[in-house]
């Protein structure tokens, strides 16, 4: 049975956008930084790994720069991994399935 997994994230392009080659096709990778201010003033700041694949990880890697604002679409995932001592680890990654850019702003 499949369970809903999806995610809507909106900040800012945190790195450069790098393209890792893999036996299943090229992907790109980059992270972005969400602001939120909480209630009581405090601001908290997020950082998550983002991967594309396909015509969508072109795209990224031809136009998003570091700073450039977006809004993603995807699903969450975890890879899991063992370090040389056997410790287990491990992270999420969101996957992107759709990414809008954040209108530039323009000094006038």
């Amino acid at each position: 049975m499949n369970y809903l997994n999806s995610i809507l994230l909106e900040g800012d392009c945190a790195s450069e956008p790098k393209v890792i080659t893999a036996s299943k096709g090229d992907k790109c990778e980059f992270k972005v930084v969400s602001n939120r201010k909480e209630p009581d003033g405090e601001e908290t700041v997020s950082t998550f790994e983002v991967e594309a694949s396909g015509r969508l990880g072109k795209t990224i890697e031809r136009t998003v720069k570091k700073g450039r604002g977006l809004r993603i679409v995807g699903r969450i995932t975890e890879e899991r991994t063992h370090d040389d001592a056997g410790t287990p680890s491990s992270r999420v990654k969101i996957i992107a399935e759709h990414v809008e850019f954040k209108p530039t702003r323009i000094a006038v």
